[in-house]
């Protein structure tokens, strides 16, 4: 009986983090960065263009930069290519 209500209550949990994630409209971003070298392409969910972007370019910069100082150049600097599209929940 016990492995019963586990079970369900993790096949519950997965369903409400499915519905609560898959449910939310908003934009979704990649972001192409040239940095030091190298390139990097990252893709991030926001709930504007301008947050998405953001994320996504920061998300490409990530593995390009080493310190506080170099990730701001990265974060400061025009993507390569920026790619935003609109994406609906249900």
């Amino acid at each position: 009986m016990k492995g019963v209500l586990m079970f369900a209550a993790i096949v519950a949990g997965i369903a409400l983090m499915w519905v609560l994630s898959a449910g939310q409209a908003g934009v979704e971003c990649e972001a192409c960065m040239h940095f030091g070298g190298r390139t990097n392409c990252g893709t991030a969910r926001g709930a504007d263009e301008a947050e998405a972007r953001r994320s996504a370019i920061s998300t490409a910069c990530a593995p390009l930069t080493r310190g506080v100082t170099e990730t701001l150049d990265c974060d400061r600097a025009a993507p390569q290519s920026l790619r935003c599209e609109a994406v609906g929940g249900f």
